[in-house]
């Protein structure tokens, strides 16, 4: 079933134009941001802004156009 969900993403990814004029011009925004997280997820993460919750700060990369909305291209792990 993942596969499946697969394949149609990326061939409606390649019929979709989500970036149109992106050969032009392209905005490219990279922004820090934090998310708590609980259970497994809390190992390796840090005591943050959250009122001391375990916190993950990972990296937002979103892609635009003049034309075109913003599109999130790449999140990191936010490890430190």
């Amino acid at each position: 079933m993942h596969r499946a969900h697969r394949r149609f993403l990326a061939d409606l990814a390649r019929h979709t134009p989500l970036l149109p004029d992106a050969a032009q011009l392209m905005f490219i925004d990279i922004d820090p941001t934090h998310c708590q997280v609980h259970g497994r997820a809390e190992q390796g993460a840090e005591h943050g802004r959250l009122k001391g919750q375990h916190t993950l700060y990972p990296i937002l990369a979103t892609h635009s156009t003049k034309l075109a909305r913003p599109v999130i291209g790449a999140i990191s792990a936010g490890e430190h």
